[in-house]
């Protein structure tokens, strides 16, 4: 229940403003390349010809969430300019998934188990002289992330109170409970932080668009305080 009392209801008006990161959010819209690593120059030794090797290019969208129990396939596109063989490797890749080297097909079936997100997955393509890396991607598997519609995230922070506002000290904060959702006015997505001494949290699972984040007290006794100011973030 929310705080009615005096007492209880001011102590959230200590709340400091959210503050949120900016470096956050991914984005499953890009099909776009990544690093290109430097083309090799090689030089005759009494001769003014260069020959330059060019890198592969390389391209795919791969989706951002993988259903348990349902199989995910993700296949990249590639091609050498210089007509050379291109060959896949992977970095960070998930447990559940197989990897093909030829290709470049990332695949695999996630059990319960497997829950949770999957990040900084990096597929690149090579023609043995220099390589070509997609961005940065991320899978997350688990009902929240096909909740909300994505594998964005926010990383809040916030001040703990110290005291309530007629000067008495907070003397039984027990956590915070974390409100979010794309309409300021209706937060209905909630998380709990059951340490008061744990003043940050990552909300995971975040689809483009605009969100709202706030963040109440609990008392040992269960007793929710107001919320503190609203805090935004975008996710591309």
């Amino acid at each position: 229940m929310r705080r009615t009392n005096r007492l209880l209801r001011t102590s959230a008006a200590l709340l400091a403003p959210l503050i949120l990161t900016t470096a956050c959010g991914w984005d499953e819209t890009k099909s776009s390349i990544g690093n290109i690593s430097d083309s090799i120059a090689i030089r005759e030794s009494s001769n003014v010809a260069t020959i330059t090797n060019k890198p592969p290019i390389v391209a795919g969208t791969p989706s951002g969430y993988a259903p348990v129990d349902e199989a995910y396939d993700f296949v990249p596109a590639a091609k050498d300019p210089d007509g050379h063989a291109v060959e896949f490797s992977i970095n960070n890749k998930p447990r559940w998934a197989s990897f093909d080297k030829q290709t470049g097909r990332l695949s695999g079936t996630p059990r319960s188990t497997d829950t949770g997100l999957y990040k900084d997955i990096i597929v690149a393509a090579s023609d043995g002289r220099s390589s070509t890396t997609l961005e940065p991607f991320a899978i997350g598997v688990g009902k929240q992330f096909e909740i909300m519609g994505g594998i964005g995230h926010a990383e809040l922070s916030w001040a703990p109170p110290t005291q309530n506002t007629d000067g008495s000290p907070v003397a039984d904060l027990a956590g915070y409970k974390i409100y979010f959702g794309k309409n300021p006015n209706t937060l209905t997505n909630t998380a709990m932080v059951t340490s008061p001494l744990k003043t940050s949290y990552q909300v995971t699972g975040l689809g483009a668009g605009t969100w709202y984040f706030a963040v109440a007290t609990l008392t040992d006794a269960g007793i929710e305080s107001e919320l503190s100011e609203i805090g935004s973030k975008s996710i591309s």
